[in-house]
């Protein structure tokens, strides 16, 4: 996919994110110390993996096998009351206000919309390190869970890092809730209407505000390593779960679900000791 054009990778690594991006659910590139070994049957992940039997089979996929045997997976459950906070941060936030290019596509199983020049899109910052916003997309219902309990909708906000080598993946996670049915979520609303159902092979070229409402994002947020959460399972993700729910109309659902049909959250994964972090700005 082009993204890996724009990651600016070299050497060696370049051909492994290159197969990797026919395996993953979305487009972004991962640290090179975890890429996994070249397989000329790795191209057929893309299409092979499916969530029927509730991803216990993913292990068994090309170039997936992290995905059975890796200990720092995700999603996880996090349990805050276990939790030590601690007061700002590194994680900094600084999106333009700008109106941007973005293309929408889906790879099958979710609808994904990729800033065309990233550069454009603003900036996060997260200890030391500036990443680009490379693309969101959705998942039903959400993957991660506070004391176990799942939203309707979690969002994630694909970033890699610029200049430095190798590449790192930080990734923030917003969890959705129903909320009356006149409280549209005007960020989603941009594009909500432009969603193509998974099956269908179509990419649409819109504009949207990225800064516009993001206010979900502001806040106090949970910090762990962990994983993509689709094949190949790749490990070496910073994750950030935004502490605060956000917000979109029951229409607003019924216009992923249709694009969405069958949901597409992986289960949650052992913690396996992991240190969760709890920033309360």
């Amino acid at each position: 996919m082009k993204s890996a054009a724009a990651a600016g990778l070299t050497g060696a690594c370049l051909l492994v994110t290159w197969v990797l991006l026919c395996c993953l659910s979305f487009p972004g590139t991962v640290s090179a110390q975890t890429c996994p070994p070249v397989n000329p049957n790795c191209l057929t992940c893309a299409v092979s993996y499916n969530y029927n039997l509730g991803t216990t089979d993913w292990g068994n996929l090309p170039c997936s096998q992290t995905c059975g045997t890796g200990l720092l997976q995700s999603p996880i459950n996090i349990v805050p009351n276990n939790l030590i906070p601690r007061i700002n941060g590194d994680l900094t936030r600084s999106y333009t206000q700008a109106i941007v290019t973005a293309e929408i596509f889906t790879d099958g199983k979710t609808p994904t919309v990729e800033i065309v020049s990233p550069l454009n899109a603003g900036t996060i910052t997260v200890g030391g390190i500036t990443y680009f916003l490379r693309h969101f997309h959705f998942h039903i219902p959400s993957e991660h869970t506070i004391f176990g309990i799942r939203q309707e909708m979690e969002l994630h906000l694909v970033h890699t890092s610029i200049n430095v080598t190798p590449q790192r993946t930080t990734v923030i996670a917003v969890r959705f809730t129903l909320e009356e049915a006149d409280d549209t979520n005007s960020f989603l609303a941009q594009f909500f209407p432009q969603l193509p159902p998974v099956t269908q092979p179509v990419t649409t070229r819109t504009t949207i505000r990225i800064q516009l409402p993001f206010k979900e994002i502001k806040g106090a947020y949970y910090r762990y390593n962990g994983s993509l959460t689709t094949p190949p399972c790749t490990e070496g993700v910073n994750w950030a779960v935004i502490a605060k729910l956000a917000t979109f109309s029951p229409a607003q659902f019924n216009q992923l679900r249709a694009a969405i049909p069958v949901d597409n959250a992986r289960p949650l994964q052992n913690v396996n000791g992991r240190p969760v972090t709890f920033f309360a700005l």
